[in-house]
């Protein structure tokens, strides 16, 4: 019979990196759930491969990451990341003897597994934890309804996941339209431009502009070198002083933390998703932009959107990458009875915050403890977002044992470096002092400016 202390509800990027953090971190098993059925669906973005990632290099388990792994194997054009959940799988976690996987498992209820096989009481433990990752951004498996209707005869998709070489060839499509301007829809038009697409054929529907995180550079600075900190002071200078939200974008603009995808339109909200400038510029030669609205309904002439028509040409495909986005709701807390809700607690790193939490799981506290130490990111504005990371960043700095582990995390070179730098010098180096000071007022402004949109917010109700 088969005990293990952990039971994860789906093989992705998130659950290994969690369990990957479990395994160097404790002497517990692991049960991974796998359904054959969704193991293509592992992409973190609506692109098919990995090529072109920027943040690859932040994405995957410590071990190796996903940009390593394209690094070290034989070049193959349409990788995905199927198949490094697979290597990662079979070559460094089941050789250790305390990782299983299941095969044809469910999450029922998002309390308890449900496995189609006979011998599933072999499962049972005195007290396994379930651990939930769809929280992440990194999992797809979210129920997915247009908000619009079409006509007979129209071609619709949903993201550019489903989209194939027979339609990027097929004489029958000439046109290819965008429907979304979130984090779908911005993967769907990088998708196109790598296929080679003219930007002459792709239209964009937006019914508002987004503030999108600018990709950092890939840097080769080893852990223990003394980091510039101009950009990340610039950074925080620009939250101790802003006046609103609205302001905060800006300045974070003008310290190049954020960036806009369209030159001739003043975003209006803030997109918690990665773009590296490239293909920012690249977006932004996309000049058949609708901005009218949300569609409402496709007819063979055209579309209906909120503020008026827009005819398009007969031989159109669209790309629906609509939806109604859930970064207003609540998330459930990590830690509770019995389950583990992995979730994003560093902005937009998610491989880096399911490792996180698995290194936080192995301390041995109280769930209401562990929980004071990955607070989910959450919120409609950049404020909520930035504060809640900065919380977390805190909380983990603070902590002998944490920082230890950020030592060698190497998801996260920012805080690898600093987490180093602080376990080997006696007193704050000096180059941090200046970051130590402005944090306190930088808590403060964020949290008046939240207070006060949230005053607001009440006055208008």
């Amino acid at each position: 019979m088969h005990n293990f202390d952990y039971i994860i509800n789906r093989i992705d990027i998130g659950g290994l990196a969690f369990a990957e953090s479990i395994l160097s971190g404790s002497r517990s098993t692991i049960a991974f759930i796998s359904d054959p059925g969704t193991v293509s669906e592992l992409e973190p973005s609506t692109r098919n491969t990995v090529e072109a990632l920027d943040q690859a290099s932040a994405l995957g388990i410590n071990a190796i990451t996903v940009r390593e792994w394209l690094n070290l194997r034989v070049p193959q054009k349409g990788a995905d990341l199927d198949d490094y959940c697979r290597l990662i799988l079979n070559r460094r976690m089941i050789p250790t003897g305390r990782v299983q996987v299941i095969e044809k498992g469910a999450c029922e209820n998002s309390d308890a597994i449900r496995l189609a096989r006979p011998d599933r009481r072999a499962l049972s433990s005195d007290r396994p934890k379930i651990v939930l990752t769809d929280q992440l951004p990194t999992s797809t498996h979210r129920p997915f309804i247009s908000c619009f209707s079409t006509a007979p005869g129209i071609k619709v998709i949903q993201s550019f996941a489903h989209l194939s070489e027979h339609y990027l060839q097929s004489s029958a499509i000439e046109n290819f339209c965008i429907l979304g301007a979130g984090w779908k829809g911005i993967e769907a038009a990088i998708a196109l431009l790598d296929a080679g697409l003219p930007h002459d054929k792709i239209c964009w529907v937006k019914s508002r502009e987004p503030w999108v995180l600018a990709a950092p550079a890939p840097s080769a600075t080893p852990p223990h070198s003394q980091l510039a900190t101009t950009s990340l002071q610039a950074n925080l200078t620009a939250m101790a002083h802003a006046q609103t939200q609205d302001d905060l974008c800006f300045r974070l603009e003008e310290a190049g933390m954020l960036m806009r995808l369209s030159e001739h339109q003043a975003p209006s909200y803030f997109l918690p998703h990665v773009v590296s400038r490239k293909d920012a510029h690249r977006l932004r030669a996309i000049a058949r932009v609708i901005r009218k609205g949300h569609v409402h309904a496709i007819s063979k002439i055209g579309m209906v959107l909120t503020r008026g028509i827009a005819p398009m040409p007969d031989k159109t495909l669209y790309i629906d990458c609509t939806g109604r986005g859930d970064a207003s709701r609540a998330p459930n807390l990590v830690f509770q009875p019995g389950k583990i809700n992995l979730a994003e607690i560093r902005l937009c790193h998610p491989s880096f915050s399911a490792a996180m939490i698995g290194a936080i799981a192995c301390s041995n506290q109280s769930d209401a403890e562990l929980n004071k130490m990955c607070v989910p990111i959450s919120g409609k504005g950049i404020a909520d977002r930035l504060l809640t990371s900065i919380l977390n960043h805190h909380a983990w700095l603070r902590s002998p044992d944490l920082r230890r582990w950020l030592e060698k995390s190497r998801l996260d070179p920012l805080l690898q470096r600093t987490a180093w730098r602080l376990n080997h010098s006696d007193r704050t180096p000096q180059d941090l002092k200046p970051i130590r000071s402005i944090l306190p007022r930088v808590i403060i402004n964020l949290e008046s400016m939240i207070q006060r949109d949230q005053d607001m917010n009440l006055q208008v109700s």
